[in-house]
């Protein structure tokens, strides 16, 4: 009779804790005007005084899940670049299972596009310009690391520098002769 006991004690003390646990699960798809899923949409959980509760990403489907731990009163705002901002409020008490959302896109028209690039080789006559940040990437020790990243130039073990076949003759660093400066330090 004791084990009986036993058992009916563990099987109250597990239901108890099932009773207790209020979590529940917020899920649904979102989609776009033409029932097609919106991928990777951000999906925010919050409360009534906005404070977040849980956030997701909807899947490849448009599927999204969210878990909060007590019923209650929240808000559901959804936004993915593209689509307008969609923000529901929601009674987790007498919430419809699944919370589906169609979002409406929104285009932005842009009056100009301007591209702006630089280029890191340049040549101009007999001398070309290498802009040493495009090559660079932190972890060269002196200047002959940098120089070997360049595509083109080589360093010999003597320290002569070559571009292709060609040695090159003189080192401009921000229009100053480089080892005019070294030597004359």
């Amino acid at each position: 009779m004791g084990t009986i006991k036993s058992v009916v004690f563990i099987f109250f003390l597990l239901m108890s804790s099932v009773v207790f646990g209020q979590t529940t699960f917020i899920s649904g798809s979102i989609k776009d005007e033409k029932k097609n899923p919106v991928i990777s949409a951000s999906v925010v959980l919050k409360d009534t005084s906005g404070n977040v509760i849980s956030y997701t990403f909807s899947d490849e489907k448009g599927g999204y899940k969210l878990q909060v731990d007590s019923l209650g009163k929240y808000v559901i705002s959804v936004t993915s670049l593209g689509y307008d901002r969609k923000e529901i409020l929601i009674n987790t008490q007498n919430m419809p299972a699944p919370l589906d959302i169609n979002m409406q896109t929104n285009s932005v028209i842009l009056e100009e596009v301007k591209i702006k690039t630089t280029h890191p080789i340049e040549q101009k006559g007999d001398t070309i310009i290498f802009d040493a940040k495009s090559f660079a990437q932190g972890n060269e020790q002196v200047v002959e690391d940098l120089l070997k990243k360049i595509p083109g130039i080589s360093v010999r073990a003597d320290g002569v520098i070559k571009v292709g076949n060609k040695e090159v003759e003189k080192v401009m660093v921000g229009g100053d002769d480089f080892f005019d400066k070294v030597i004359g330090c």
